[in-house]
């Protein structure tokens, strides 16, 4: 199906890079070899549910360890499946000294959604720097993220033609949007549970406004 180039993205496309984007795994470095499964509910503007896993691996080529994690989350105030994002990639430790610790993250992203409007499913990438303290029982650090979507294929219902634009073209977009999130990120261990804190605020990548300028999530991990 041919790309086509767009400058705006259409409102209900602008849902998945938004609304879809609110959670994301919070917790302190892994070792090689430990496991954790996550939990969260953020708010960005809807309530978002996520659930995930995350896993230590060594990278001998590199002499890093590195966080690999996978998340699924959706919309639970109305609860339907079909709005959905799908997140993984990894997250490695740059510098770590006495407990401080400077480490860079890039994930694919791949959302859905669907409505009387419309049927859109977006592919996309986020990439972070963290850095911050990181003790035995908690870790508090600044973080600055830019999530990316680079295409987007948008399918038209029969209803949004007849009521609103009878020449809509179905197909893939691209360049259909970004925004950077900065914020603080914080955890509090409890033998196994790790308990979680994201916040901070939201600009889009012309730092334009948003309609919710800010981001929270909070959850928990259990690492085993």
């Amino acid at each position: 199906m041919k790309v086509e180039r767009i400058n705006v993205l259409t409102a209900a496309a602008f849902f998945l890079i938004t609304v879809l984007s609110a959670t994301g795994q919070v917790m302190s470095p892994l070792p090689a070899g430990e496991q954790a499964v996550c939990a969260g509910i953020g708010l960005d503007p809807a309530i978002i549910f996520s659930a995930g896993y995350a896993r230590g691996i060594r990278f001998d080529a590199i002499n890093r360890d590195l966080l690999v994690s996978a998340e699924i989350a959706f919309p639970i105030a109305e609860l339907d499946f079909k709005d959905n994002r799908i997140k993984t990639g990894i997250q490695m430790s740059i510098v770590s000294r006495n407990g401080w610790d400077f480490s860079t993250a890039i994930h694919a992203i791949f959302r859905g959604t669907e409505n009387w409007m419309h049927r859109a499913s977006n592919i996309g990438f986020d990439v972070a720097a963290l850095g911050g303290f990181y003790g035995k029982k908690w870790f508090s650090a600044l973080e600055l993220c830019y999530d990316k979507a680079l295409m987007t294929k948008i399918t038209a219902t029969d209803a949004y033609r007849d009521e609103v634009y009878s020449e809509f073209k179905d197909g893939w977009y691209i360049n259909t949007g970004g925004y950077f999130q900065a914020g603080l990120r914080a955890g509090l261990q409890l033998g196994h549970l790790e308990l979680k804190l994201r916040s901070g605020l939201q600009r889009t990548e012309r730092f334009e406004s948003m309609t919710v300028p800010f981001f929270a999530d909070l959850g928990v991990n259990y690492r085993f």
